[in-house]
């Protein structure tokens, strides 16, 4: 239901979306290819390397968690000097484990000031849920998140493992 929502919401960009990224899966698909446009229409530079071996886990919750995760690095890298702007997205499957990272650009060290990840935003009543909610999937399919820096870049790390 979210990712009809979420399809629903962003029709209009998703018709005018290059299809890029094909998993596959029609939801996953626009949900990769409608965040890396938007991404690329803020100039940030971007790099995508994903495999089709899905299976074993929810659409709703893969688009949840990949929209989050993009949300997040597409709102850190369009605060970079417009140069320095990147995120690199990764999907490798090992046996039954689904490896996710996403690098982005960031400005100043994140975690040096906000460690909890807090939402930045003003109204954090209404903001704030994910990171919240990228470590409940993670922990529904008994895998794990790491968010870490290195160079510069923000990295976030899942690893979920398939329900078969």
């Amino acid at each position: 239901n979210e990712a009809q929502a979420l399809v629903s919401e962003n029709y209009g960009n998703i018709i005018s979306t290059d299809v890029v990224v094909d998993i596959g899966n029609e939801f996953l698909n626009a949900i990769l290819n409608v965040k890396l446009s938007i991404a690329k229409s803020f100039g940030i530079s971007v790099i995508c390397s994903v495999e089709k071996n899905i299976s074993g886990f929810k659409s709703t919750d893969l688009c949840s968690l990949i929209g989050n995760l993009l949300d997040n690095a597409i709102e850190a890298a369009k605060q970079c000097n417009l140069e320095n702007r990147s995120i690199e997205f990764n999907m490798a499957s090992s046996g039954n484990r689904l490896n996710i990272i996403v690098r982005n650009s960031i400005v100043a060290s994140v975690l040096t000031y906000n460690a909890k990840l807090s939402t930045t935003k003003k109204n954090s009543l209404e903001h704030g849920f994910g990171i919240k909610t990228i470590k409940i999937i993670a922990e529904k399919y008994n895998g794990t998140t790491d968010f870490y820096e290195e160079n510069h870049t923000f990295v976030s790390y899942i690893i979920i493992y398939r329900n078969e």
